[in-house]
């Protein structure tokens, strides 16, 4: 008798906290380790004080916004779900509809 492949369980998700989106728009750091994982996230902002004495500022500074600290599990579930939004998001720009009608959805499931 074969063992059937393990389903993941799917996990209710809810956000009544309404949690504020982050913009990232400067570089990425990923310290990646056998377990857990860091990915800290910035955003590129100005001098503010340089800013409030009137100066322009031309050298913005990428500001820590976020830190995630993540099982690396996790993380390369992340990372393989980011590989299959950018497939359809490519399928989709290419003029073609993706095959789910462009909803990603997790690894070994269809919306058909």
């Amino acid at each position: 008798m074969t063992a059937k492949p393990s389903v993941p369980v799917q996990i209710a998700v809810s956000d009544p906290d309404n949690v504020p989106e982050t913009v990232v728009t400067g570089p990425i750091i990923l310290a990646m380790g056998p377990e857990v994982s860091t990915v800290i996230l910035t955003s590129v902002r100005p001098n503010a004080t340089l800013l409030m004495q009137g100066q322009p500022d031309t050298r913005p500074q990428a500001i820590v916004v976020d830190r995630l600290v993540i099982p690396t599990s996790i993380l390369r579930q992340f990372h393989a779900n980011l590989g299959q939004a950018f497939n359809a998001l490519a399928i989709h720009q290419a003029g073609t509809a993706a095959p789910n009608g462009g909803i990603i959805m997790p690894r070994g499931e269809s919306n058909h």
